[in-house]
């Protein structure tokens, strides 16, 4: 879900909204009873490094509707709230049971029987039934607003027929759907919320998460607390999480010296280094599912040519990237898919640095003599700023001269949702473990997928469109693995993007903290995280 500069991703633009989502925050605050309260608001009484965790971000969460949600400051803190019916593996590759301990499928691969835990209740003390996960897939397909909606539209009906059995009826096969299940618009809420509205239940929400809202304080402070009803033993070992908004990096940075904050999320492989070398810091890599892109849109000269495309493409040195941007920690990319990611396919064919191929594919282009061209990147991003000054000198070798065009988070969104770019930097990666979320926002393009138009590129392919099809309602996983090895070579050879680096999650906190887990998809678990 660092759901980034894109989450993942779908057929709507609100989609690639996730995917592409800025990370920001409201001046203001409410309680959970929606009363305001002061800017400064209250801190819990655990001190950062006794049983409150204190987490460190640059920007404040917008919301608890896991419906509405496109960033991923919202997403971390109501998936420590919320619970779905699977989970994906904190390294992205598999699933495990959550509120669900087991499903069947029968045998035309059209309905699916979950079995729910027995005896779960919300943090209220209400017990989770099936009515629950009904009304919650009901409430996610009802909203075409909202960003996964297209994912449950192969349901035809759920049955609950009692409270631990729910049944979902589909209208075609879905090799994807118990990975959607994990997904966190399909986090399980109240039936009818409680009778409330929206606003009056996300204010103050109801989960069977291991910890509940306390407080927040928006753009500055979220405040959560122990839930004593939760369902998984053993129970959360802290007391408290607190994400206080820091926004500025050398803030962030003395604050962790000092122990004022104890987790200083995605710090810049610089920093990351310097931290290593900081008494009373570790550091950690976390694995996670993003891929970083340069994107050519192809309604603008000369990028419909697929030779310009492949010109670039082979004019990066990814390598050098990788080590003047991440200090060397990461991996070249050969596919739009990352290598964490189920389906990925280590035999596709990427494109290697090679100047004289650069040439040469340019030399068979519709601009053999070379041309100007913008890459917009994000304002205020350090590692997009450096990726583009390489990106820039390197595309130089072969007569194309990049002008820079650095835009802030609502502006760069606005004029890839128009077309109005020429290149861009972008990342993405997947909020289940199943590749069809990725495909179907990046490379699914044309008139079946007009909102977010192959992650913007304009990109279209009848053939890649069919085996995405056909990829999703193949239950045969060595089948559909060789589907996605065959999707993955034709987007290569298309080349609708210019695949640059996998790279993991740079995580920094105090050295008491122990058991600190970042999922691949962007999340924190904290079950049995101590501060010692």
């Amino acid at each position: 879900m660092m759901r980034k500069k894109v989450i993942t991703t779908t057929a709507a633009l609100a989609a690639v909204a996730i995917l592409l989502a800025a990370c920001g925050g409201n001046s203001g605050g409410t309680s959970p009873s929606g009363s305001a309260t002061n800017a400064a608001g209250s801190s819990l009484s655990s001190p950062a490094g006794g049983q409150t965790l204190t987490i460190a971000r640059p920007a404040g969460m917008l919301t608890f509707d896991p419906t509405k949600a496109n960033e991923n400051m919202s997403i971390q803190t109501f998936s420590l709230i919320y619970d779905t019916l699977y989970q994906t593996s904190p390294d992205g590759k598999s699933l495990e049971p959550s509120l669900a301990t087991g499903y069947t499928l029968s045998s035309d691969d059209l309905t699916w029987t979950f079995t729910l835990r027995s005896g779960v209740k919300f943090s209220d003390g209400s017990p989770l039934t099936s009515k629950d996960v009904k009304f919650s897939y009901e409430r996610n397909a009802g909203d075409q607003s909202n960003s996964f909606a297209f994912m449950d539209a192969d349901i035809s009906s759920i049955d609950t027929p009692n409270p631990t059995t729910v049944v979902f009826h589909l209208k075609q096969p879905s090799a994807a759907f118990l990975a959607q299940s994990a997904l966190y618009a399909h986090s399980v809420l109240p039936d009818n919320l409680e009778s409330k509205s929206s606003a009056e239940f996300f204010a103050n929400p109801v989960g069977s998460g291991p910890f509940k809202l306390e407080k927040w304080t928006k753009g500055q402070e979220v405040d959560l607390v122990k839930n004593d009803n939760y369902w998984q033993s053993p129970q959360p070992k802290l007391a408290a999480v607190k994400f206080t908004v820091v926004p500025d990096a050398n803030t962030r940075t003395l604050q962790l010296k000092t122990g004022q904050i104890d987790v200083y999320p995605i710090p810049t492989f610089y920093q990351f280094t310097q931290f290593g070398k900081t008494d009373g810091v570790s550091t950690t890599l976390f694995p996670n599912t993003w891929t970083e892109y340069v994107l050519f849109n192809q309604k603008v000269k000369p990028f419909q040519d697929v030779n310009v495309r492949r010109a670039i493409s082979y004019a990066v040195n990814r390598k050098a990237m990788i080590d003047a941007v991440l200090e060397g920690h990461g991996t070249v990319a050969n596919s739009y898919l990352n290598h964490n990611i189920w389906g990925y396919d280590k035999n596709t064919p990427g494109a290697d640095y090679d100047l004289a191929k650069a040439k040469a594919a340019l030399a068979a282009s519709s601009a053999p003599s070379g041309f100007d061209a913008t890459l917009l990147i994000a304002s205020g991003d350090s590692k997009e700023a450096q990726m583009a000054q390489i990106i820039k000198s390197e595309l130089a070798a072969v007569n194309i001269s990049v002008t820079i065009s650095p835009a802030d988070s609502t502006t760069e969104q606005t004029q890839l949702a128009n077309g109005q770019y020429q290149m861009a930097l972008a990342h993405s990666g997947t909020d289940i473990a199943d590749p069809s979320e990725l495909t179907t926002v990046e490379v699914v393009g044309g008139p079946n997928n007009p909102a977010t138009r192959a992650f913007y590129t304009n990109y279209y392919n009848p053939e890649v469109e069919k085996l995405a099809n056909q990829a999703l309602v193949t239950s045969d996983e060595t089948a559909r693995l060789k589907i996605y090895a065959q999707l993955q070579k034709q987007v290569a050879e298309d080349a609708p993007m210019a695949f640059l680096f996998y790279q993991p999650t740079p995580i920094a906190f105090r050295s008491n903290v122990k058991n600190l887990v970042y999922t691949a998809g962007g999340t924190y678990r904290l079950n049995q995280t101590t501060i010692g």
